[in-house]
């Protein structure tokens, strides 16, 4: 399924995109599970259906995050960048 970024607002797209990252996350679990952190010291309960969010974190060139965006349609406006060029918060516009 493809996003139309020109004919809708900001906001319905932000929750058309949230809403398909969450189904994405459903749950694989069964049954109820308990997981022990030894580090912790401490057990959790992770219920049947109960989503886990997990971080995926991606490194990329500044071009390719251009390239990204230019891709989904967005034209960029600036990288934010730390004084070394590590890290970018990257602010798009839609074209």
């Amino acid at each position: 399924m493809k996003i139309d970024l020109k004919s809708k607002p900001v906001l319905e797209l932000f929750h058309e995109v949230r809403m398909r990252t969450l189904k994405l996350c459903e749950p694989l679990r069964k049954a109820d599970q308990k997981v022990h952190s030894t580090v912790l010291d401490k057990s959790y309960i992770i219920r049947k259906h109960e989503l886990i969010w997990t971080e995926l974190s991606k490194k990329y060139e500044l071009k390719e995050i251009e390239e990204l965006g230019k891709a989904a349609g967005l034209e960029l406006v600036k990288h934010f960048t730390d004084s070394e060029d590590y890290f970018s918060d990257s602010l798009f516009k839609i074209k």
